[in-house]
């Protein structure tokens, strides 16, 4: 495990290096070795599959990477953007997510990937600022109904119902990064580092009705519950499609989580268990 903590520690560091890397290519270069940094995870907190979820972890990255490195040696913003959008599984690429976290079967991973390296985002807004387009827009839309619909259609345990709402978050804060600045968006950062650790660390430790009502339920006051809202405050702006659509997304998300709450097939004991699943 200290190769483990080594790989987080690193990945942490290299994230806070980028916030004041100040260049374009350094940013890449800084991005690329944080990306790295998540293999010890992968090889030694993998459960399920590893080789699967590794080739299909640095199959993803080795793409980004050159997307990225070709925009910026042709001057390219469109390659640079595609790549960008790879790395973060941001919609319509996000098959990799799902494979590398259902294979993996580690909380450890899925936070390296989710939460430890969504830190660089603070410092992509220098980049993307004032880039939102139609084209963009509708990825985000499309992508928001797919994570909404796949709730119903594909949730074969935890690690997958994570994927859901990572492919969400993704699309949405990126989006939102598009249109403000790196000042207003580090609160809703901070917010999502917050949520998602907390919602990770009931998946994988604590369980319980109260962390399923606390982390994963929109009601009053739950920490759901304020991430969605801080997101449809800065999403109002934005104009009435991407709303709407991310109003559909919470409506299924939600839907899906009381179902589960109430259904029958639930077995208490599961709450118990460091692998949720049914």
């Amino acid at each position: 495990m200290a190769k483990v903590y080594v790989s987080i520690l690193l990945i942490i560091l290299l994230s806070l290096f980028i916030l004041v890397s100040g260049d374009i290519l350094m940013f890449w270069l800084i991005l690329e070795l944080c990306s790295i940094s998540v293999l010890p995870c992968l090889l030694y907190c993998g459960k399920v599959n590893v080789e699967q979820s590794l080739v299909n972890y640095i199959f993803a990255i080795s793409i980004s990477s050159s997307l990225m490195l070709v925009g910026l040696v042709h001057f390219d913003f469109f390659f640079f953007l595609v790549g960008f959008m790879v790395k973060f599984g941001v919609f319509p690429f996000i098959l990799w997510i799902y494979s590398v976290f259902i294979y993996s079967g580690s909380w450890i991973v899925c936070w390296c990937i989710s939460v430890l390296m969504k830190i660089s985002l603070l410092s992509v807004s220098y980049f993307i600022y004032g880039c939102s387009c139609a084209f963009f827009s509708l990825f985000v839309i499309v992508g928001l109904l797919f994570s909404g619909l796949m709730f119903w259609l594909y949730s074969v345990n935890w690690f997958s119902v994570w994927s859901h709402m990572v492919v969400s978050s993704s699309s949405v804060m990126v989006f939102i990064l598009s249109l403000l600045g790196v000042d207003e968006f580090v609160y809703l950062f901070i917010i999502y580092l917050i949520w998602s650790t907390g919602v990770l660390l009931y998946f994988g430790v604590f369980n319980g009705l109260i962390g399923y009502l606390l982390w994963l339920v929109s009601i009053p006051f739950s920490f759901s519950f304020v991430y969605k809202v801080v997101c449809s405050y800065y999403l109002v702006g934005s104009g009435f499609c991407v709303l709407l659509f991310w109003f559909i997304y919470c409506f299924l998300e939600q839907l899906y989580l009381f179902k589960w709450l109430a259904s029958s097939k639930i077995v208490k004991l599961v709450w118990f268990n460091s692998w949720l699943s049914w």
